[in-house]
């Protein structure tokens, strides 16, 4: 595929099926709004918020950043070092492996106050794992990403890294940018 079909593609993925992704998660998340406990609900406006800078980011230029992305071979790199990275994950953040059914907990998709350091952790594991590919690209790109999901959040607005115990969850911000990055890698790839 030429250069120029890939634009297209990127330009068209970012239109109607990006604002399609978009108000069917928003739904989930309206919908999710009657299971919570009154000080969790607003944490979803901030889940919002971050889902909305992740595809502003993403699909800044009509896609230019996604294309650069793919250009730069991030999948594979993504792929290459997906172990490096839930290996460290892991082992920095082992709780968000672990599935627990028989809390009232929906710590994934809901912005809660005590994960500012959990998603600093998570970050770093990601940058870390993807500063290893032979291109720095990739890393600045999701760095790119996780950095203006994070501007959106309190945690971003605490003076004192100590204070930030109070932030979203960056586990849902990696979470939902790398299912993005993989839908849309399969998305491409069938298409």
């Amino acid at each position: 595929m030429a250069d120029g079909n890939l634009d297209d593609v990127f330009k068209k993925y970012c239109g109607l099926p990006m604002v399609n992704m978009r108000k069917c998660l928003e739904n989930f998340l309206q919908a999710s709004h009657q299971c919570l406990k009154e000080e969790d609900r607003v944490g979803l406006n901030v889940t919002m918020a971050m889902v909305d800078a992740a595809i502003d980011f993403a699909c800044h230029n009509s896609g230019d950043r996604i294309a650069l992305f793919m250009a730069e071979s991030g999948m594979y790199c993504v792929e290459k070092h997906k172990d490096d990275m839930l290996t460290c994950l892991n082992r920095t953040v082992p709780s968000i492996f672990q599935d627990d059914f028989n809390s009232n907990s929906m710590h994934f998709y809901v912005f809660q106050k005590e994960n500012c350091a959990k998603g600093e952790a998570i970050i770093r594991c990601i940058e870390d794992s993807l500063l290893q590919c032979e291109d720095p690209t990739p890393s600045n790109l999701v760095h790119g990403l996780l950095k203006s999901m994070k501007e959106v959040t309190p945690c971003a607005r605490t003076a004192n890294h100590a204070a930030a115990n109070y932030g979203p969850s960056l586990h849902q911000i990696v979470t939902l940018a790398l299912i993005w990055g993989f839908s849309h890698h399969h998305y491409l790839a069938i298409n």
